[in-house]
């Protein structure tokens, strides 16, 4: 089985990569206005003929090619709450495949039973069913079942928690709504203790997913260190 620090390292490591999309973006552009004849400068216009003016969040630079940086910024967005997602649900699973009884009940169709060869299919097949119903939880919910299975205190993720659900938020109206702020997103900040934006729409940019790096990475190793230490 992968260990918690492999899971850690390997997720983590995903998330560092995704930073640089955005400096290969600025760097592209960086090309095209030292040099208009670059390869880069018919590949920025292109792509931005096609993104709507929504995904224009460096105002104060009137290049409809900025348009593209802010592209990729939602998508790095996207990426790393998918990444920490991930993590999550591989951290829980770890966790319950050692201690099956946290889990409590569970129902399964008998014919999935029968399909499977071993208990440990079995214990698989139940952890995986509870980390994977976990993420569709509401917030708090969703904290709780954290809780519980990792053996946390309350307070362990109170300073990390609400950013990170946040920018899970965000990247959901990012998905399916354009961008756009609905009751939905509002509803989850709230849950969290956050004060909605008044915004009518969100936008991504390289600041922003510094802070949420930063918030992630350090609830992930918190995590990471803890589960080592309590569940080796």
């Amino acid at each position: 089985m992968t260990s918690y620090l492999e899971l850690f390292t390997e997720h983590t490591g995903r998330i560092q990569a995704l930073s640089k999309i955005g400096q290969i973006a600025m760097e592209g552009l960086g090309q095209v206005a030292k040099d208009s004849t670059s390869p880069f400068a018919p590949m920025f216009k292109s792509m931005a003929i096609h993104l709507p003016q929504l995904h224009q969040n460096h105002p104060a630079i009137d290049m409809p090619e900025y348009k593209v940086v802010a592209f990729m910024d939602g998508l790095t967005l996207i990426m790393t709450v998918s990444e920490v997602e991930a993590y999550l649900q591989d951290l829980v699973v770890a966790v319950l495949l050692k201690h099956p009884e946290k889990i409590g009940k569970s129902s399964f169709e008998l014919k999935s039973l029968l399909e499977l060869s071993s208990i440990e299919d079995v214990k698989m097949l139940a952890a995986q069913k509870f980390a994977s119903e976990m993420l569709f939880k509401k917030p708090n919910e969703y904290k709780k079942d954290l809780i519980s299975i990792l053996s946390l205190n309350e307070g362990m993720l109170s300073a990390t928690w609400p950013a990170f659900v946040e920018a899970k938020a965000r990247r959901d109206i990012g998905v399916h709504n354009g961008w756009m702020v609905n009751d939905i997103y509002r509803a989850k900040v709230r849950e969290v203790g956050l004060v909605p934006t008044t915004d009518i729409a969100l936008s991504v940019d390289h600041p922003y997913l510094h802070a949420l790096r930063v918030n992630c990475v350090n609830m992930m190793e918190m995590l990471n260190k803890h589960c080592q230490s309590i569940f080796g």
